[in-house]
C-alpha cells in the first residue's frame, strides 16, 4: 500500500450534515477509518476494521455497517468521506472561469447585492452535492452570504433568508 499525506483536511459542515446520526464512539470510529483510508488509500481489510475502528465487537456488531456505509458512494457521486476530506473534487476553478463569472455577475454578490467584497465562487449546487465548476453552476457570492450559504443549495437558501 502506498502510503499517503500525515494530515487530513476536514470540511466540517459536509463532515457534521453526514454524521449526525452517529453517537460518541461512533464519530470516533469514523475519524479512526477515514485516517485510515487517507493514509493507506483503502479501508483496512473487513476482518481488521473493528480492531482500527477501536471498538469492541459488541459496538461493532451495532454500528459497523452504519460506519461503513459511509464511504460508499452515494447519488452525489462522493462518499460522506469523499466529502469530508475534499478527496477527488477540490480543483481549482479556472482562472478563465472565474474571470467570466465575475464578469457576468458584474463583481456583486447574487445573494445580497454587496458590492463591497471580498467576494468567493460560490457552487449554486455545492460539491458536496455534486456540483461541478461550470458557468451555469457557478456564481460570485460576498464572503459572509458564502459561508452562511455553506452546503445548502442556492434555493434552499434564499428560502432560509427569505
Amino acid at each position: 500500500m502506498t502510503k499517503g499525506p500525515d494530515w487530513m483536511p476536514l470540511n466540517v459542515a459536509d463532515y457534521l450534515k453526514d454524521t449526525s446520526h452517529l453517537v460518541a464512539h461512533e464519530h470516533g470510529a469514523y475519524v479512526l477509518l477515514a485516517m485510515f483510508v487517507r493514509r493507506y488509500g483503502a479501508l483496512p481489510e473487513p476482518s481488521m476494521m473493528r480492531r482500527h475502528a477501536h471498538m469492541s465487537a459488541e459496538q461493532w456488531s451495532e454500528s459497523g455497517e452504519r460506519i461503513v456505509a459511509l464511504f460508499r458512494r452515494g447519488s452525489s457521486g462522493y462518499s460522506a468521506y469523499e466529502r469530508m476530506v475534499g478527496e477527488d473534487r477540490r480543483r481549482s476553478i479556472p482562472r478563465a472561469l472565474r474571470r467570466l463569472v465575475f464578469g457576468r455577475d458584474g463583481h456583486r454578490c447574487v445573494y445580497c447585492g454587496t458590492v463591497g467584497g471580498p467576494f468567493q465562487i460560490d457552487h449554486k449546487l455545492p460539491w458536496s452535492r455534486g456540483g461541478r465548476h461550470e458557468l451555469d453552476n457557478l456564481c460570485v457570492a460576498c464572503l459572509e452570504c458564502n459561508a452562511a450559504k455553506g452546503a445548502l443549495t442556492e434555493q434552499e437558501y434564499r428560502e432560509a433568508i427569505a
